[in-house]
This record gives C-alpha cells, sequence and structure tokens, in this order.
C-alpha cells in the first residue's frame, strides 16, 4: 500500500476517533474518465446547446434583446457536453481521501465529507480505460414538499490506482 506521503491529510484528524484505524489515504490520478451512466448526458448536452444556439440565432434574426436569453441554455448545453469534465479535473487538484476502519473522509476543495459505515450502500465498482478505479455509493432523496420525487447522488471514491488496497480497505470498514 503506497500512500501519497506529500499530501496533507490533516483535513481528517477531527474526523478519526480514539482507536480508529487509518487503512488507506490517496489522491485521485489525473486524466479525464467517463462512468457509462454519464454516457446519456453528452448526446443530450448536445442536442441542448444546437437548439439553445438556433434558438439564439432566430432571435437575432427578430431583433432586440432576446438572443441574450439564449445564452445561458448554451452555457448548461457545453457543461452537459464536456464542461463537467473539465471542472472534475480541476476539483481532482484539490481532493484526497481517507478511509478508516469506520469511514470514507474526502477533502474536495475547502468541504470535508465523511461517510460512516452505515451510510454506505452497495457499492458500484467502474474500471476506466486510464487504469484507474472508481468506487461509487449512491444515495437516494425523497422530496416531499415542492417539487415531488426521488433523486439519485453518486458518492465515492473516484479515479485511484490502487483499486485492490481501496477495495480490502472499504470491506473493512465498520457497518455500525
Amino acid at each position: 500500500m503506497a500512500w501519497d506521503t506529500d499530501t496533507d491529510y490533516s483535513f481528517a484528524d477531527m474526523h478519526i476517533g480514539y482507536g480508529d484505524r487509518v487503512l488507506w489515504k490517496g489522491r485521485p490520478e489525473k486524466g479525464i474518465t467517463v462512468r457509462p451512466d454519464e454516457l446519456v448526458t453528452i448526446p443530450f448536452g448536445l442536442f441542448f446547446t444546437i437548439f439553445a444556439l438556433f434558438w439564439i440565432s432566430m432571435a437575432m434574426q427578430a431583433g432586440g434583446i432576446f438572443a441574450l436569453f439564449g445564452v445561458p441554455f448554451v452555457l448548461v448545453g457545453l457543461y452537459m457536453v464536456g464542461g463537467r469534465f473539465i471542472i472534475n479535473e480541476l476539483m481532482k487538484r484539490n481532493t484526497a481521501y481517507v478511509i478508516t476502519d469506520k469511514a470514507i473522509i474526502r477533502k474536495r476543495g475547502s468541504r470535508v465529507d465523511v461517510w460512516y459505515g452505515r451510510d454506505l450502500s452497495n457499492m458500484q465498482v467502474f474500471s476506466h480505460k486510464n487504469g484507474t478505479t472508481s468506487f461509487m455509493f449512491s444515495t437516494v432523496q425523497v422530496h416531499y414538499s415542492g417539487r415531488r420525487g426521488v433523486s439519485t447522488h453518486l458518492y465515492g471514491i473516484e479515479n485511484v490506482r490502487d483499486a485492490k488496497d481501496v477495495s480490502e480497505a472499504i470491506k473493512q470498514i465498520e457497518r455500525n
């Protein structure tokens, strides 16, 4: 288990209890990766962007400032097509993980997230073409007020090289 000694992992200190053991710590690898569930978003984003550009061109022909209302839609479409990959790549620079026998601790930017064993759902493992692996869990949120429905959010450890060590560490997390 090769730990990254150049990274400051002190962000996890306040979340590690007395007697907890650190099983693994590391950082995501650089490189753009695409999960299978993201493949639907790219064509939809492309369609969304083209439609927004068409709308802007039609609004410009009509005159006035209505064409400006299409700009946010173009930006959203560009984000869906490829912008989120660029943002994720930038976020990796400020991301680090610590796995203890009780929890997964992730620092992303200035935010620290802690997921305890009892909060971890079934693990999904994604192997990427660049040789990295992502270990993802999901949360399901049910909305009762306002816009009713269910939403799912993926979280976890993304794009790490030492998949076997991470997998073993996650298996050792106590599910109390």
